[in-house]
């Protein structure tokens, strides 16, 4: 019915008119090809996802308390969280997904002792639980049990949902052991399941920028800043390599 090209600058504000519709529902409206979309009518876009639970549904169950739980933990409310999942084990007490989310929850608030307590009890009810095995190597790395926390990221990086972080947290721990080979190795790994993770990115350049390499270290810090423009590491690495 209409059709119109522009060329405007951002922010620039635009109107225009258009013939009516004898039916305004199917007035539809697209600007750049596909890149916005409007409608006029409201259901052509309306989602049959289910919105509230089963009737029958038991919240007061260790599944529900823990449903609650993790829907705090979704919406930050951490302290509310924890309560629910905390009530989840009292009925339960090795209920694994809540014990996970638990320990979860004591390594955000720095509470490593408790993080490696719940980790623990959930390893004993399924020792290779990804999520369980990734929060045992991030507790025992903070309390400097480092053959425990590597092995808790081995595990965890059998899993799709952790493999990349799980090989960058060991790539960082070979890094801080002087292991530049394996720290290089594991940073490899890392970018290949997922070539936008920052931090394996950086392991990368501070084990080139150990080894004397510096065409590869450039090449990590260009990779860097590819992703991250406003990157301060990606800066402090040239700036180290600039003073020689």
């Amino acid at each position: 019915i209409y059709a119109r090209m522009l060329h405007l600058a951002p922010l620039q504000r635009w109107r225009d008119t258009a013939p009516a519709l004898a039916n305004s529902l199917g007035l539809r409206v697209t600007l750049g090809g596909h890149k916005i979309e409007w409608s006029a009518d409201t259901a052509a876009n309306a989602l049959t996802r289910p919105v509230a639970a089963p009737a029958t549904f038991d919240w007061n169950s260790a599944f529900g308390r823990y449903m609650s739980g993790k829907e705090k933990e979704r919406e930050r409310d951490y302290l509310g969280a924890a309560r629910d999942l905390e009530r989840a084990i009292v009925i339960d007490p090795n209920y694994l997904p809540a014990l996970t989310d638990l320990a979860s929850l004591a390594l955000r608030r720095g509470d490593a002792a408790a993080a490696l307590r719940l980790a623990r009890r959930a390893l004993s009810v399924d020792t290779y639980d990804p999520g369980a095995n990734f929060i045992w190597g991030e507790a025992n790395l903070r309390a400097n049990h480092r053959v425990d926390a590597r092995d808790g990221f081995d595990i965890a990086s059998q899993s799709p949902e952790y493999r990349s972080a799980a090989y960058t947290a060991l790539a960082k721990v070979y890094l801080q052991d002087g292991d530049l080979a394996r720290a290089l190795d594991y940073a490899a790994k890392a970018l290949d399941y997922d070539r936008f993770d920052l931090d394996a990115w950086q392991v990368r350049a501070v084990a080139h920028r150990l080894l004397r390499d510096r065409p590869s270290a450039a090449a990590d810090v260009t990779a860097l800043q590819a992703l991250d423009p406003l990157s301060h590491f990606a800066h402090f690495e040239t700036a180290f390599w600039s003073d020689g």
